[in-house]
């Protein structure tokens, strides 16, 4: 059984909630384990800024040491195997997808992933599909739910005006949820 924990997006905003996701996040991660975090839906300079933001608010959160990497395309199989939690930064979902599909079982390394987290293009790619501004996206299927990320956001009022089939799970910005899978 794995532990899925999806946030609908601006992970970036302070609020207690995001401070409650990084801890959720943390608190997966046993002493001496790993935090992964992966962002391959963003661009390179954004990854440069984020990351380091990232792994503070993990640090800041977790109440024991914490083993925190940055995901690469050149080891991400490898480092998925030592990962305790990986994180799937939001950003471009179509980008994420594209850099995913480089490994053909890549959904098969992520289900022995003990847990697995994901903010708006994350959510997206764990799920069946998923609408973003620029149209429906199919997920790896990891989640049994259609979702819907930023939802209710005037930015989103496209997206959240698309029809998705049955099961959908919409999240809010900053709202998360942890499931078992």
């Amino acid at each position: 059984m794995s532990t899925i924990i999806l946030h609908g997006g601006r992970t970036s905003i302070s609020n207690p909630s995001n401070q409650a996701f990084y801890k959720l996040m943390a608190s997966h991660v046993p002493p001496g384990g790993t935090w992964l975090g992966c962002y391959f839906a963003r661009l390179e300079e954004t990854e440069a800024l984020k990351f380091p933001e990232d792994a503070a608010k993990l640090r800041a959160a977790a109440d024991h040491e914490v083993n925190i990497e940055l995901a690469t395309a050149d080891n991400f199989i490898q480092q998925l195997q030592s990962a305790s939690v990986v994180y799937f930064a939001g950003g471009s979902t179509e980008g994420l997808l594209n850099q995913l599909s480089h490994w053909p079982n890549v959904r098969e390394h992520l289900l022995k992933v003990p847990v697995l987290a994901g903010s708006s293009a994350g959510m997206i790619m764990l799920g069946l599909s998923g609408v973003g501004n620029k149209g429906i996206y199919q997920g790896l299927g990891i989640v049994p739910f259609h979702m819907r990320v930023h939802h209710g956001h005037p930015d989103y009022a496209l997206a959240d005006a698309t029809p998705l089939p049955t099961p959908t799970l919409a999240l809010e910005e900053s709202q998360f949820i942890q499931i078992s899978i």
